[in-house]
């Protein structure tokens, strides 16, 4: 044996000292941290009792080189403890439990198609012209087999074909063709077939004649599949079930065995794969209980003809403490995972206070929180709704709220100590978003969330049910969180429920045009309205009292609401007299209940001011005033599709300009109305008459200002022009997304065709396509 210690130099004794003093140090340290860290493990997770194994110690390297403290450590052996789990050792398989035969040889038949034509044939000539005659192969018949055969083929059939149709026609007579090894064919009774020598086949195999196959199965059971070939097969068709093996052995012709094939590749499908399978853990209930429910919902469900229980396996499990659903039919899953919830409840749960959230989907939850607080809390003390204090708070105020936040007092009164839950203050209201004494109120204002917090206590005498019902709206992700017991969200769900609802939108199409108004016109629209409109008139249309004529009455004087086609039938009329000038056809499309603005006209620059600077430089403040026609309409659609309209209506012209002052002065001419028409028809504001005269000369220069005489070389022409402002408003109600999908195509293909008009194509044809 060789001496190791010659592998090495010898280190000097000095070295050697001082090298044994280190490690002597180094050893005491790392004693005194491994019994801190055993120490602090001991704390941090409890005695080795207390959980499943005991820690393994965290070693002092281990500690020096993650730099970790003491707490840093026991979470890595926490980690480490779970991922302890053994991993499972598989041996797979080769999945061959016998040995299939070789598929025999297939016979080419060369020759073109045969057509068939036997009438009352012997059966032992048929054989004879088909295998020898025709196929031209070697055969035996063991002995004369009897029968008449009649066979006609109106079309030719290939000569590979042949031969199945001999086996039918054996077997119709009660005769098996069997192949040997050597390529003949014997003939002979079915006794006598079944006594030879059995040719074992594939499934591969597609030679005509009697054989016994081996067929294997990949996911169901020979028992069970012989069970589903019963009723199809004969008794002596099934040689052997081998349930170990996964096989069956079949005995029969060519066209029985391709027919029983094909039922086997039906059924032997992975059984697993089309499973649905559910793991419903529960809260509340024991698994017995549940089991027991779910089994007698299954039998009442099954009733005396139909039993459910074989299409729904429900299993349970003890350890983890939930129910295993398997079921073919993966709708079954959900309708026993919805029953499973109802049984798993905590009978006492209906009676305690905890947190709901309620996601809110089409309106704001600001906005319902406020309603909530005048439907349930009355509104007596708020004056129907959430009122915002917007008063100061000194710094040193604990119930003042965070940056972002907007507090809200609700209810009777604020309270000055409260829980230290969601709203803070037990008895009447909330202030802000948490209570001025509970620790998760000042968690909660801490965080920069806009909230409105609603306390929904009793408002004057007598019992309400919704006592200490707290609702806080969360602006940032449109939220209500409810702080009640289940009977009371209930009730509060239920309401939310009806509130928030898809808001109809109403899409306003507007035509603002001018009309001339001359000859049978000189009266204004008004006259024409009624005389053409007759009895579908519909509105307000009295000229002021002693009034000169339509020009005295300022503003729109009258309101015309009729379906589309009549008043599109007295503007067409005035169109084709180009009486008309359509100045603007806005659309828009605005919520129920919401303002849509419409704004068409011009800014004219005004003069302010002007200021002198010392230097003597003149600075001129310019502002500009909006000018021409500014419509605004709010509209409401009630359940019977009538539409109600408050419409703000103000025409801005530009005057002249003021001799006293320098300015231009304007006309300004507003009225607030409100109308109800049906959706999709039409209501018209006018009246609004405006007159310009102008006056001009033109002649011969210097002449015509000859006094007297200057006449004679001029002419003087006087303009008087009187115009009257239409306002058609047309409102559709949109009720759901189809319609509102109708009216977004529709505009499209307007924008569309206005394209193709502009540019047509140069070929000449004009391809809309929609």
């Amino acid at each position: 044996m060789k001496d190791t210690s010659n592998y090495f130099s010898p280190v000097p004794t000095v070295r050697a000292t001082a090298f044994a003093a280190l490690c002597t140090v180094l050893a005491g340290c790392a004693s005194h941290d491994l019994q801190q860290m055993t120490r602090s493990e001991t704390l941090l997770l409890g005695e080795p009792g207390a959980v499943e194994g005991r820690p393994e110690p965290v070693t002092p390297d281990i500690a020096a080189a993650n730099g970790s403290t003491l707490v840093d450590s026991a979470q890595a052996l926490a980690d480490k403890q779970s991922d302890t789990r053994a991993e499972p050792v598989l041996y797979r398989g080769s999945d061959q439990q016998v040995r299939l035969p070789e598929p025999q040889k297939t016979i080419k038949f060369l020759g073109d198609d045969v057509s068939l034509n036997f009438e009352q044939a012997p059966l032992d000539e048929v054989v004879h012209a088909i295998v020898g005659d025709i196929l031209q192969l070697d055969y035996v018949v063991d002995r004369p087999i009897q029968g008449k055969v009649t066979l006609r083929t109106r079309t030719p059939i290939p000569r590979a074909e042949l031969l199945v149709v001999l086996e039918s026609l054996l077997k119709a007579h009660d005769a098996l063709m069997i192949r040997g090894d050597d390529g003949r064919y014997l003939i002979t009774g079915s006794q006598q077939a079944m006594r030879l020598r059995p040719d074992v086949t594939s499934v591969d195999d597609i030679a005509a004649g009697y054989s016994t196959m081996v067929i294997p199965l990949q996911y169901i059971s020979a028992s069970a599949m012989a069970s589903i070939l019963e009723p199809l097969a004969e008794k002596d068709a099934f040689v052997r079930i081998d349930n170990i093996r996964a096989l069956l052995m079949m005995a029969g012709t060519r066209e029985q065995l391709s027919g029983w094939l094909e039922i086997v590749s039906t059924f032997d499908v992975d059984l697993l794969a089309g499973m649905s399978v559910g793991m419903f853990p529960l809260e509340n209930s024991s698994v017995e209980e549940t089991l027991a429910a779910l089994e007698a919902l299954m039998e009442a469900a099954g009733g005396e003809e139909g039993d459910i229980t074989g299409i729904v396996r429900v299993l349970p499990m003890e350890r983890l403490n939930s129910i295993l659903v398997v079921t073919p039919r993966a709708h079954y899953l959900d309708r026993v995972g919805s029953w499973i919830e109802r049984i798993d409840v905590d009978p006492d749960a209906r009676f305690e206070k905890r947190l709901y959230v309620y996601p809110v989907q089409n309106t704001t939850a600001t906005r319902l929180a406020q309603l909530l607080n005048s439907i349930y809390a009355g509104g007596a003390a708020n004056s129907g709704g959430a009122r915002q204090q917007n008063a100061s708070r000194t710094p040193g105020d604990q119930s003042a709220v965070a940056p972002g936040l907007s507090p809200e007092s609700i209810g009777g009164g604020i309270s000055s100590g409260g829980a230290a839950g969601i709203g803070g203050g037990g008895g009447g209201s909330i202030s802000g978003v948490g209570a001025s004494g509970g620790s998760a109120g000042q968690g909660a204002r801490a965080a920069a969330v806009a909230m409105t917090s609603v306390s929904m206590g009793s408002s004057g005498t007598g019992t309400n049910e919704l006592v200490d019902v707290r609702v806080v709206a969360d602006e940032e992700n449109n939220a209500l969180m409810v702080y009640a017991d289940g009977k009371q969200y209930g009730i509060v769900k239920e309401a939310l429920k009806q509130l928030d609802v898809v808001a109809t939108q109403v899409i306003i199409e507007a035509s603002i045009m001018e009309v001339q108004l001359i000859d049978e016109l000189r009266y204004g629209l008004e006259w024409t309205f009624k005389n053409g409109l007759g009895s579908n008139y519909d509105g307000l249309g009295t000229l002021a009292a002693g009034a000169a004529g339509p020009a005295a009455v300022a503003g729109f004087s009258y309101t015309v609401s009729n379906s589309v086609g009549d008043i599109s039938a007295v503007l067409n009329a005035l169109s084709e007299e180009s009486l008309i000038n359509v100045i603007s056809t806005p659309s828009v499309m605005v919520l129920d209940n919401h303002v849509a603005f419409i704004s068409v006209g011009d800014q004219v620059p005004v003069l302010q001011g002007q200021t002198i600077t010392n230097g003597g430089n003149s600075v001129q403040n310019i502002t500009y005033r909006d000018t021409g026609v500014q419509l605004s309409v709010r509209p409401s659609v009630n359940a019977g599709g009538l539409v109600t309209m408050d419409i703000e209506q103000s025409v801005i012209d530009v005057g002249a300009i003021d001799s006293a002052t320098g300015q231009r002065a304007f006309l300004d001419r507003t009225i607030n109305s409100r109308v109800a028409v049906r959706s999709s028809e039409s209501v018209v504001l006018g009246g609004l008459i405006r007159e310009n005269s102008s006056l001009g000369d033109s002649g011969v220069p210097i002449l015509r200002e000859i006094p007297l005489f200057g006449s004679l070389f001029g002419t003087t022409t006087t303009d008087s022009r009187r115009t009257e402002l239409l306002v058609i408003i047309t409102p559709r109600a949109l009720y759901n997304e189809d319609e509102l999908r109708a009216v977004s195509d529709e505009m499209r293909e307007q924008v569309r065709f206005m394209e193709l008009v502009r540019d047509p194509p140069r070929s000449g044809v004009i391809t809309y396509k929609k």
